[in-house]
């Protein structure tokens, strides 16, 4: 089968949105990879959106760290789809799920994705879904190179901004709910300072094997973001260096503007890649203890590379209770927006 000049060789992948091919052009020799959406996405004029802004967003940011997207079209029966380079290699999840990455390591991981993320966020884009399935380990020469996959739930940050692409309600939750920052959980606007929550819990789980937060159900996940204090990863691996299990929990704390930069983070990579321990300062108070409360748990996650939006309930702030009681609430409000609200969809990854 010819999909935009290349011939599919063989189906490398599938998840719930769709499908991806190894394919090869017949006269050059070159390798890709082409994601198809799947038929049923392609008449939600939602997701062919977030589908074509994925190749639009990659090429104009241009990274060494950032997948290439090169093509996109329509085949015949009226299915999307996207040309990538091809990628030898393996998930950053994959590498985890082998045990927790050495610091050595995970030292320059975390570096080339604050690189890549620093390139973002320089053209005001925000990618609100960072985690170990979009990012890639390239095998190459005998080195290790980081990708950065999956924009299509990046927007261009500011509502008033002329050339927005994803238009995010406030109160609309969007992403993968163990990684999901405060902010995305109370359906606010997220801007850079999410992408940075999330890497957080990105070095937690590279660190130590897990991640900061467990859960059964999104709501779970929901209430430990907005409630429960993040965990130090040197705690559980007391070999990670105490500015490096520092910086982490930092990155995690409730509030948005007690977060580090990217910069700052980058230079304390470096301080501890170089063997010293720089100080930190006392933990802001958001990261040193819990915060904040929350009623939505409305979450909806579609496909292999994107979580989808649905509303979520007003926000509400409840009297001081037992930890039991708060996630009762949750639970008892969750269930009052499904009953009065409407439908709630939830598909998993």
């Amino acid at each position: 089968m010819d999909v935009g000049g290349y011939l599919i060789e063989s189906k490398i992948g599938e998840g719930g949105m769709g499908l991806v091919y190894g394919a090869m052009h017949p006269q050059i020799r070159k390798r890709v990879a082409i994601k198809v959406l799947g038929q049923t996405y392609c008449r939600d004029p939602g997701v062919v959106e977030r589908f074509e802004q994925e190749a639009r967003l990659v090429n104009e940011i241009h990274h060494s760290n950032i997948i290439d997207v090169f093509g996109f079209g329509q085949l015949a029966d009226g299915r999307k789809y996207l040309i990538m380079e091809w990628l030898d290699g393996e998930s950053l999840t994959s590498r985890i799920d082998r045990g927790a990455i050495p610091a050595a390591e995970a030292l320059e991981i975390l570096d080339a994705i604050c690189d890549a993320m620093l390139a973002v966020h320089e053209k005001g884009i925000v990618h609100r879904d960072l985690k170990s399935d979009n990012i890639f380990l390239v095998s190459r020469r005998g080195q290790q190179h980081v990708k950065l996959l999956d924009f299509g739930l990046a927007k261009l940050a500011g509502s008033n901004n002329p050339k927005a692409i994803t238009k995010t309600r406030t109160g609309i939750v969007v992403g993968t709910p163990a990684y999901l920052s405060p902010e995305q959980a109370r359906g606010k606007q997220a801007d850079h300072r999410t992408d940075v929550y999330q890497l957080g819990v990105l070095a937690h789980k590279m660190l130590t094997g897990r991640l900061p937060f467990v859960g059964d159900t999104p709501v779970d996940y929901i209430v430990q973001h907005l409630q429960k204090p993040p965990p130090s990863p040197g705690l559980l691996v007391p070999s990670i260096p105490d500015a490096l299990s520092g910086i982490v929990v930092r990155m995690m704390a409730k509030t948005p503007e007690e977060r580090p930069t990217l910069a700052d983070i980058r230079g304390v990579l470096a301080e501890v890649r170089a063997g010293r321990s720089p100080a930190l300062g006392p933990l802001p108070p958001s990261a040193a203890g819990a915060t904040g409360t929350g009623s939505q748990a409305a979450l909806a996650i579609a496909g292999s590379q994107a979580a989808l939006p649905i509303p979520a309930p007003a926000e509400s702030a409840p009297a001081a209770k037992p930890a039991s009681q708060k996630a009762l609430l949750v639970v008892a409000l969750v269930l009052l927006a499904i009953i009065i609200g409407g439908v709630v969809i939830l598909a998993a990854r």
